[in-house]
Parts: structure tokens; C-alpha cells; sequence
């Protein structure tokens, strides 16, 4: 595929209850890339039996399970080393709930943020950044109606609560509603997002980067259709 005959890297912004995570499988399967998600690198640093007791681990389990967003600097050290990791190995990368932070996203003098290191490792020309555009209200609604694969981490929406389903359809793993999902911290997470995570699209087009902003309401393979078909038409 031309797409992916030369590594390059997708980050897929968008809102709480947005699907950027199954967006970003689906796109990584399709082009052969590395899905870097970035809940599951910190929630495996939080929950760890290894690290769960160390004070930076309780801090961030703190803000993690009360919606609010984990230590940028504790983020971005964690995102650095995957990028340099799968930079050394020529792999494509594309990032679901990363860079949320202009921090974590452009860094400081001593310290890379992730736009420069992706512009450094591919190139800025293949470098693409979507937005998944989603309401508050309607955010919400599906994040209340979310369980979650234990095993394969797949998110299912309001039909498998429809179906009443107790297993995944996908590995036939046990499915649990996540404790973040509440309509409480589901608030605090899309204000988060508003003050910390918007801020950072002016910052990038400064900076040159095209943001491609797309509707999140479709089904999940109408917008996957539609980014393919971008990813296409700029990567050829």
C-alpha cells in the first residue's frame, strides 16, 4: 500500500466519548502502524504491581480516576521513549489521546514535545493530525452507555448494552463498565479537555501543522472510510 510504504505518523484528537481510540485501531490495522494509546501505557504505569506504590504512580492514579489529566511531565517521558523506540525501528505511529497538553505537546528548551520529535523522526509533510468533533451532550450520552473488553480493550457503545452482551464479540473476553464513565467525571474530563487539550491546535498551526477537523456523530466505519481516504490522498 503507498500509504505506508514510508513511516509516517497520525494523531487523532478529539473529545471524551469521541471514538479516537477506535478510530486509531482501525487506521493502525489498516496501514500496518504501531497504535501508540496512551490511556493503557498509563493506566499499565498506575496499576502495576511493579510501580502502582510509587509516589508518582499514586499521584497519577489520583488524577486519573477523578478525570482530571495525568502529569504532563509523566505523560510525555513515556510518550518520548515509544517514539524513540519505533523511530529506530522505521515504524508508523498513530497517537489516540495524545498530546493533550501544550506541555506534552511542544515541551520546553531542554525538553522535545511530541511535534518536534514526530516533524524530526518523519517529517512534518507526514505528520497528520485529525479531530473527531463531538457535542458535550451527545459526548456524554455514549460514554455512559461504554463497557469495555478486559482482555482485548476493545470499547463497545450502547449496543452491547442493548444486546445485553457479558462477552466480547471480538475475543470473548469479560466486558465492565469503566469506573471513569460516570456523568461526573465524564464532566471534568471534557472541561479538561476544553481548557488544556484545545489550546494546543493554534500552537500547532503556528507551527504549520494542518488540523483536519471531522463529525464523530457517523458510525464508527463512515469515519474511518473518511480518514482513510485523506490519509490517501496526502500520503500519495
Amino acid at each position: 500500500m503507498k500509504a505506508s510504504n514510508k513511516p509516517f505518523a497520525v494523531i487523532i484528537f478529539g473529545s471524551p466519548g469521541s471514538g479516537k481510540s477506535t478510530q486509531a485501531e482501525l487506521i493502525a490495522q489498516k496501514y500496518g502502524m504501531v497504535h501508540f494509546n496512551t490511556g493503557k501505557y498509563i493506566e499499565r504505569y498506575i496499576y502495576d504491581p511493579i510501580t502502582r506504590n510509587s509516589a508518582g504512580a499514586k499521584k497519577a492514579r489520583h488524577e486519573f480516576e477523578t478525570g482530571l489529566l495525568v502529569d504532563p511531565s509523566v505523560v510525555l517521558n513515556i510518550t518520548t521513549a515509544q517514539i524513540n523506540r519505533l523511530a529506530r525501528q522505521k515504524e508508523s505511529i498513530i497517537f489516540s489521546g495524545s498530546p493533550r497538553t501544550e506541555y506534552e505537546t511542544f515541551g520546553t528548551k531542554s525538553k522535545k514535545g511530541v511535534a518536534d520529535m514526530l516533524t524530526k523522526t518523519y517529517g512534518k509533510n507526514r505528520v497528520l493530525i485529525f479531530k473527531l468533533d463531538l457535542p458535550e451532550k451527545t459526548a456524554a450520552e455514549r460514554n455512559k452507555k461504554r463497557v469495555v473488553c478486559s482482555v482485548c480493550k476493545m470499547p463497545l457503545l450502547g449496543a452491547a448494552m442493548n444486546l445485553k452482551l457479558k462477552k466480547c464479540p471480538f475475543c470473548g473476553g469479560k466486558l465492565y463498565k469503566r469506573s471513569l464513565d460516570t456523568e461526573k467525571i465524564i464532566r471534568e474530563r471534557f472541561k479538561e479537555y476544553e481548557n488544556r487539550t484545545l489550546p494546543i491546535f493554534a500552537g500547532l498551526r503556528k507551527k504549520g501543522f494542518t488540523i483536519r477537523t471531522i463529525s464523530a456523530k457517523p458510525l464508527p466505519y463512515k469515519i474511518f472510510t473518511h480518514i482513510s481516504k485523506k490519509i490517501d490522498s496526502l500520503l500519495d
